[in-house]
């Protein structure tokens, strides 16, 4: 990433969901509200990460926002100060990100504002950042499992992203108590230009420590850039869904 981020910066998460086309017409599909269970608090993702191995655990002062892609994807999107610090609160203008997102063609924009999100240090050189909660389920009607990589850029930049560049960092999907929890690990400062290696050993340590089925999202696209002021990361793939995720899904490799 270029290191010319300003000092606040947004995390996109665009988790547009892959899989089997549901629908043949284009248009927005029907969210369906979060199963009304008790919802996983922020202490319960602390301690599990810090079981895990994960250090230097806070609470991350951003805000979550979900959405349906113009091909039908669904989307998250994480909003938090530069770097994805974990103690800095961020300037959140819902009018304006729900007007960028509308204009592109973006349908089913809700604000997460339940969402428990918490950040820490994996390793020497690894950084996580995991979140639950708050999330409506969308069914998507995309006609591909996953979006094109190109096609990502150019709909970020027509959302009004620049810089943007493919991020190489991983993608966990597990379960608390039933629910979905999700975890990001990236680079030290969550750059869009290197690489993360996460071994067997290492998700072994999540699925030992209460993350029940964790697995890692291998179709995943990612893209990193600016929004203004604001760095953007955005995620999309197949098999990535607001849900438990699959009991026996398949790991990394050796």
């Amino acid at each position: 990433m270029r290191a010319s981020l300003a000092s606040v910066s947004v995390l996109a998460l665009g988790l547009m969901l892959g899989g089997p086309a549901l629908a043949q017409q284009a248009g927005p599909a029907p969210t369906v509200a979060p199963a009304q269970i008790e919802r996983i608090d922020r202490e319960t993702i602390k301690d599990r990460l810090g079981k895990a191995g994960v250090e230097d655990r806070e609470e991350f002062k951003g805000r979550l926002v979900q959405a349906q892609s113009p091909e039908g994807h669904p989307v998250l999107m994480l909003f938090g100060p530069e770097n994805m610090a974990g103690d800095e609160s961020v300037d959140f203008d819902r009018d304006e990100i729900r007007g960028r997102l509308a204009a592109q063609g973006f349908s089913n924009i809700t604000f997460a504002d339940d969402a428990q999100m918490v950040r820490g240090s994996f390793g020497d050189d690894k950084r996580v950042l995991a979140f639950a909660g708050g999330l409506a389920m969308i069914a998507g009607v995309a006609q591909a499992d996953q979006p094109d990589l190109d096609r990502m850029k150019s709909k970020l930049g027509e959302v009004g992203l620049e810089d943007r560049d493919e991020f190489r960092g991983k993608l966990i999907q597990a379960r608390i108590d039933g629910q979905p929890v999700f975890l990001v690990i990236g680079p030290e400062d969550f750059a869009g230009d290197e690489s993360v290696e996460l071994s067997a050993a290492d998700l072994t340590k999540f699925q030992q420590e209460g993350f029940e089925d964790a697995r890692v999202v291998d179709d995943v696209k990612i893209v990193r850039g600016t929004l203004d002021d604001k760095a953007v990361l955005a995620l999309a793939g197949s098999g990535v869904r607001a849900e438990p995720a699959a009991t026996g899904a398949v790991g990394v490799r050796q």
